[in-house]
C-alpha cells in the first residue's frame, strides 16, 4: 500500500506518479490529458516535479504565481490556503503547480518537503497528478514510493524498454509494491 494509505483518512486524495523510462516517452502529455480528463468531474491538481526541464505550464499555457520550487522552499508554512494561491488554473478545471520558466541551480529537494506538499494536495484534492519527468532524484523516488499508482511510461524500442525494466527492478527494491505500479507503452504515429 502507499505511504499515505493505512491509516489515513478516506477524504485524502489519489496520488498519481507518472514517470518516464527515458525522455520523450510523453509522460507529460499523459499527466496533462489524465488530468484534464478526471478534472471535468473531481478536483484536481497536476504537479511538474520535472526539475530540469519541467514543460507542464507551457504545453498547458498557464502561468503559476508560484512554481513547485516556491513552495517547496517554505514547505514547514504550507498549508491549504497557500497552495491555493500558488496554482495556475486552467480552462479544464486543471489546477498546475509548476516548474519555474528559467532554468536555474536548483536546492536538493528533500524527501521531508516532498512529503509535506503530497500531503497537502491530497489533502486539498481528490487527484493529485505528478508528472515525474525521467530524473531519479528525491523528489521522484519519494513519490514513486508513497503514490496510490505509479504509472511508467515507455515507447516500444529497446533502451525504452531497458530503462523501463530497471526502472522496474529499483521501485521493487524500494518497497512499491507491483499493484501499484502499471506499465504505458506509449507510441502514436
Amino acid at each position: 500500500e502507499a505511504a499515505f494509505a493505512p491509516d489515513d483518512d478516506e477524504e485524502k486524495g489519489r496520488v498519481i506518479a507518472i514517470a518516464g523510462a527515458k525522455g520523450g516517452v510523453g509522460n507529460t502529455t499523459l499527466a496533462i490529458h489524465l488530468a484534464a480528463e478526471l478534472a471535468a468531474i473531481h478536483r484536481v491538481i497536476l504537479i511538474d516535479l520535472d526539475f530540469g526541464m519541467g514543460d507542464v505550464a507551457p504545453m498547458m499555457d498557464i502561468t503559476a504565481r508560484d512554481s513547485v520550487a516556491d513552495l517547496l522552499a517554505r514547505a514547514d508554512r504550507l498549508d491549504e490556503r497557500v497552495l491555493a494561491g500558488s496554482v495556475g488554473v486552467h480552462p479544464s478545471k486543471v489546477h498546475v503547480l509548476a516548474q519555474p520558466n528559467e532554468i536555474d541551480e536548483h536546492e536538493e529537494v528533500k524527501g521531508d518537503a516532498i512529503l509535506r506538499l503530497l500531503q497537502i494536495c491530497a489533502e486539498s484534492y481528490q487527484y493529485c497528478m505528478i508528472d515525474c519527468g525521467t530524473a531519479l532524484d528525491e523528489a521522484t523516488l519519494t513519490t514513486i514510493t508513497v503514490a496510490d499508482m505509479v504509472m511508467l511510461v515507455a515507447t516500444p524500442d529497446v533502451p525504452s524498454i531497458k530503462n523501463a525494466w530497471r526502472r522496474l527492478q529499483l521501485f521493487e527494491r524500494i518497497g512499491v509494491d507491483r499493484k501499484r505500479i502499471r506499465l504505458v507503452i506509449n507510441r502514436y504515429e
